[in-house]
C-alpha cells in the first residue's frame, strides 16, 4: 500500500512539474540535458536560454533566436540552422 502511494506521489509531481510535456521557450527558456531531437523550433525566441547538453538532433531551428544560448555539449547533429542567429551580445 505504502509502494503504491509513493508511486502515485511520485507520477502526480512529474506531471505538475510539466516533465514529459514538450519544450516551450516561450514559457521556459532553460531546458539542459532536454531530448528535443526532431522538434519544430521554427522563429523560437531562445534567446540565453540554458541547453547544455540538450539532444537537438534533426531539430528544425530555423530563423531561430539563440542569441548567446548555452549549447554547451549540445547534440546538433542534422539540426536545421538556416537563418538561425547563434551570436553572442555585444
Amino acid at each position: 500500500m505504502k509502494a503504491r502511494l509513493l508511486a502515485i506521489t511520485i507520477i502526480l509531481l512529474l506531471v505538475i512539474s510539466g516533465c514529459g510535456q514538450s519544450y516551450n521557450p516561450e514559457l521556459d527558456k532553460d531546458c539542459p540535458g532536454c531530448d528535443l531531437s526532431g522538434d519544430d523550433l521554427i522563429h523560437a525566441d531562445m534567446r540565453f536560454a540554458d541547453l547544455r547538453s540538450a539532444n537537438l538532433e534533426g531539430a528544425n531551428l530555423r530563423g531561430a533566436d539563440m542569441t548567446a544560448t548555452n549549447l554547451f555539449r549540445a547534440n546538433l547533429t542534422n539540426a536545421n540552422l538556416e537563418y538561425a542567429n547563434l551570436t553572442k551580445p555585444t
